[in-house]
């Protein structure tokens, strides 16, 4: 059986369709094809949009900030890495981490990722910490 898609006006098999309950025969109107181009093109017109829209769902989700929130820390901290002179303005957002506890999900500040995957090898405790620092300081560690 066939049915003629509204967006590329061919006719094509019934598999070639999605599900679509509030159509007449079930179906979507358009074909993948012309609903997946659909899809891009959308995508393609509204891109900051969406990466926007994933940025804040991000910050909320994994940290429980909102754009402001995360602006004022970054504020705050003068545009640096919280434990390093890195510049986030010259190694761009993607590399700039929001830091926090995991075992009380508080936000403690922004991190480069160089910065914030260190912290994270050294299990994230002040005492994996302090045995980093009397090693690389030529002490042996309490």
């Amino acid at each position: 059986m066939l049915k003629l898609c509204t967006g590329c006006g061919k006719q094509k098999p019934l598999d070639q369709y999605n599900k679509k309950r509030a159509s007449r025969d079930g179906l979507n109107y358009k074909c993948r094809p012309c609903v997946n181009a659909d899809s891009l093109a959308w995508y393609r017109k509204n891109r900051e949009r969406v990466k926007r829209t994933h940025r804040d769902y991000v910050l909320k989700s994994l940290y429980g900030i909102d754009e402001a929130q995360f602006q004022e820390l970054l504020q705050a901290q003068s545009g640096k890495c919280a434990l390093c002179p890195m510049i986030f303005e010259e190694i761009g957002r993607r590399n700039l981490c929001v830091d926090h506890d995991h075992a009380t999900g508080k936000v403690r500040g922004l991190l480069c990722r160089r910065c914030n995957s260190s912290i994270g090898q050294l299990g994230d405790d002040a005492e994996g910490l302090r045995r980093a620092l009397a090693y690389v300081e030529g002490r042996p560690a309490a």
